[in-house]
C-alpha cells in the first residue's frame, strides 16, 4: 500500500506500507519537512491499522526522528547497525 500526503499540489511525503501478521509496517517513507506531515501520517497509519484489525504499527527510521516519533506515542524498540565490507 502507498500513502501520499500532499499540501495542495505539493507532495510532502510518500510512504510504502506492508502488512505482516497483526502489524502494519512502514517499509519506506520519504519526504521533506517532517514537522508538516508527521501528525497527518500518524493519524492515517492508525486509521488503516484499526480498519484492518492490526495490533501494532512499526517503522524503521533515523535516530534523528526520535523526538518527533515520541510526540506521537512511538517507542524506541531496536537499533539497526551497519558496517562497510
Amino acid at each position: 500500500m502507498v500513502i501520499v500526503i500532499k499540501e495542495g499540489d505539493e507532495v510532502l511525503t510518500v510512504c510504502f506500507v506492508e502488512f505482516f501478521q497483526s502489524t502494519l509496517h512502514v517499509r519506506l517513507c520519504s519526504g521533506t519537512n517532517l514537522d508538516k506531515w508527521a501528525s497527518v501520517l500518524d493519524k492515517a497509519l492508525e486509521q488503516v491499522a484499526k480498519v484492518m484489525g492490526f495490533k501494532h504499527i512499526t517503522q524503521l527510521g533515523r535516530v534523528g526522528w526520535s523526538k518527533q516519533m515520541k510526540r506521537h506515542g512511538w517507542k524506541h524498540q531496536l537499533s539497526q547497525y551497519v558496517r562497510e565490507v
